[in-house]
C-alpha cells in the first residue's frame, strides 16, 4: 500500500510492505479471490506492488518532507558506516556484495523523490547514512531503527522545522488524490496467473487543475460528512493464540471497511481491489 498526507504543512509519504520479485507485479488480488491458497495471500498481501511505487513516483521530486518505509531501500547501506553494518550483521555482508540488501522499488522512490528524510525499519538495526544525490541539491537523511524490544535501539527523537505555523493538523494530500483519481484504470483485481495492468511509458503528472478538483472534492465531502474517525471498526482485534489456515478455502480476508467506502466515495471511484459493505455482512 502507499499513501501521502500533511501533518501541520509536513509532507509525508507511507510506503508499507517489502520486496518479493514474483508478485511485484501482480495486482492487489487478496481480498476480491473467491478461492485461494490461503497461505500464499497472507504473504503476497505485503508484498510490494509496481503500481503502488509508480504512484507515489508521480509526487516529483524534493517535494516530500519524509518517507516512511518498512523496507530499507536497496543500496542504501553504501551512504553510511557499510563495514561497521557487516561487523553487526555479518549475514548481510553476500547481500552488500551483490547490492541485494534491500528493496529494489525502494530504491526507485529514494531517486525519483529525494526527500528530505527517510525512515525504515525491516532489517532489525539501528543504521544512519546520509545520501547525496548528485545534482547539487540537499541530501536524504536516512534512519533505520531496531526492533521495539529491552536494550535495544529502536526510538530516536528528532527535531524538524515546519513550513508553517498553527495547530498541527492531519489533512488530506491533494496532490495525492489527484493521482490515484488519474491512475485508478492502472488497478486490477484477477488473481495470478493474471499480471497488473502495464505501466504507461508515457504518463502526465496530475494537473493543477486536476488537484484543484480533487481539493474541492475533499472540501465538500468532509464539510459534509464530518470527521472520518466516526467510522466504526469493521474487523476485531487479534487475540488468542496464532491463526494457522489450511490451504485452499474460501477467501477469509474478504472483509469490508466504511471507511474504505467513503473514501472511494469522496473522490467518486468505485471499488477494484477492496469490496464494499453490504447489509449482509457481520458488525463488529
Amino acid at each position: 500500500a502507499a499513501g501521502c498526507i500533511n501533518v501541520g504543512g509536513w509532507r509525508l509519504v507511507g510506503a508499507s510492505g517489502i520486496w518479493h520479485k514474483r508478485h511485484y507485479q501482480l495486482n492487489h488480488y487478496e481480498l476480491r479471490a473467491e478461492r485461494v491458497d490461503v497461505r500464499d495471500v497472507i504473504r503476497s498481501a505485503y508484498h510490494v506492488r509496481e503500481v503502488d511505487v509508480f504512484r507515489l513516483a508521480l509526487l516529483g521530486e524534493r517535494s516530500v518532507d519524509a518517507v516512511v518505509s518498512h523496507d530499507w531501500p536497496r543500496g542504501v547501506e553504501r551512504h553510511g558506516d557499510a563495514a561497521g553494518l557487516a561487523r553487526r550483521k555479518p549475514h548481510f555482508r553476500d547481500e552488500m556484495q551483490r547490492n541485494d540488501l534491500g528493496s529494489p522499488a525502494n530504491e526507485i522512490l529514494l531517486n525519483a523523490l529525494k526527500p528530505a528524510h527517510w525512515f525504515s525499519a525491516h532489517l532489525h538495526c539501528k543504521f544512519a547514512a546520509l545520501v547525496n544525490h548528485g545534482d547539487g541539491g540537499k541530501p536524504t537523511r536516512f534512519l533505520a531503527l531496531d526492533k521495539c524490544l529491552p536494550r535495544r535501539d529502536f526510538l530516536q527523537l528528532i527535531t524538524v522545522e515546519r513550513s508553517k505555523s498553527g495547530p498541527v493538523e492531519l489533512e488530506y494530500d491533494a496532490e495525492w488524490l489527484a493521482i490515484l483519481i488519474k491512475t485508478h484504470s492502472l488497478l486490477g483485481f484477477e488473481p495470478p496467473p493474471a499480471r497488473a495492468p502495464p505501466i504507461p511509458e508515457e504518463f502526465q503528472r496530475p494537473s493543477s487543475a486536476d488537484i484543484a478538483g480533487a481539493r474541492a472534492r475533499a472540501e465538500k465531502y468532509c464539510r459534509r460528512a464530518g470527521a472520518p474517525a466516526e467510522a466504526p471498526l469493521r474487523v476485531p482485534p487479534l487475540s488468542g493464540p496464532p491463526w494457522h489456515p489450511p490451504r485452499h478455502r474460501f477467501n477469509p480476508l474478504q472483509e469490508a471497511n466504511p471507511q474504505t467506502d467513503a473514501f472511494l466515495k469522496m473522490l467518486g471511484l468505485e471499488h477494484v481491489v477492496t469490496v464494499p459493505v453490504t447489509a449482509q455482512m457481520r458488525p463488529w
